[in-house]
């Protein structure tokens, strides 16, 4: 009753589920939600409601039961329970826009810069090394990174940059110039840094 603003005296019987699912939702309730309800007994998901009051939108997830008659099986209502997510989506769209924000300043940068996992796998990459080799992110992303087509070109530059991030990894600052290859199988020299990331607590999560 409180999320949707239903007063407490007021009677159920009088208020339709459809008076505060917001109208650009009902064909969604309707269509995927009451027929997965009554064709399967259940339909779970997330979606939004409207305060009756206000007509705030409401993100919830939220459980459809449908309820059979104890007697002769046969469909007899629904049972719902909604979990209000507004925090939790506020939460994830601040996290979208630092991404994007992020992913913005990185771009911005003519550094090569890249984040790799702890077992060296490269997680992110600026556009300036993905341009410069011909490349898309999605051609390196989840590679090792010695093994990315930065560093394949001779053995011994792809063993030096996997024991580079075997040593970050373990806390060391590792600096060092080395030729990578970059596009039309060229050679460009680069002074290489990595180093670990470390969190509040000092634990190294990256390089």
């Amino acid at each position: 009753r409180r999320l949707v603003g239903i007063a407490p005296d007021a009677d159920l019987a009088t208020i339709n589920f459809a008076d505060y699912v917001p109208e650009d939702w009902r064909d969604f309730f309707r269509d995927t939600v009451t027929r997965t309800a009554r064709e399967h007994g259940v339909w779970h998901g997330e979606m939004q409601l409207c305060h009756l009051r206000t007509g705030e939108r409401i993100d919830v997830s939220r459980t459809t039961l449908l309820l059979r008659d104890p007697h002769t099986r046969e469909p007899w209502s629904y049972a719902t329970v909604s979990r209000d997510i507004r925090d939790a989506k506020r939460s994830q769209d601040d996290l979208r826009l630092r991404a994007r924000f992020t992913r913005r300043v990185l771009d911005g940068l003519f550094a090569f810069v890249g984040v790799l996992d702890l077992d060296g796998t490269l997680l992110e990459a600026n556009r300036a090394p993905l341009e410069a080799a011909g490349i898309d992110l999605a051609d390196v992303r989840g590679k090792k990174f010695w093994e990315c087509v930065w560093w394949d070109h001779t053995p011994a530059v792809s063993e030096r940059v996997r024991d580079a991030c075997v040593r970050a990894a373990a806390g060391e600052l590792v600096r060092f110039d080395v030729p990578i290859r970059i596009a039309g199988d060229g050679r460009m020299m680069i002074d290489i840094q990595i180093a670990p990331l470390r969190d509040e607590n000092g634990r190294i999560t990256h390089l």
